[in-house]
């Protein structure tokens, strides 16, 4: 009985833990964009499915405009 407890008291403070340190992660990060990105430059609407052109936008997410080049983050911003 006291070893269940002691298991199912450091699982918590492992999902506690966590959850704090994605509190303190920036949000743009960690939120989701269901919404199509428009490029802010040539106005046209980019896929909403995408290929990622580099390991930053496979991770957090992003668009590279196929019509002008101009890299995006996954809310329409322009990076750079």
């Amino acid at each position: 009985m006291e070893n269940q407890f002691i298991t199912i008291f450091i699982t918590f403070l492992i999902i506690a833990s966590f959850y704090f340190i994605m509190k303190k992660i920036d949000s743009r990060y960690t939120a989701i964009n269901v919404k199509r990105v428009i490029c802010p430059k040539c106005k046209i609407k980019l896929p909403f499915f995408r290929l990622p052109k580099n390991l930053k936008q496979a991770f957090w997410g992003g668009h590279t405009c196929f019509k002008c080049g101009t890299e995006l983050d996954k809310f329409g911003n322009i990076i750079g």
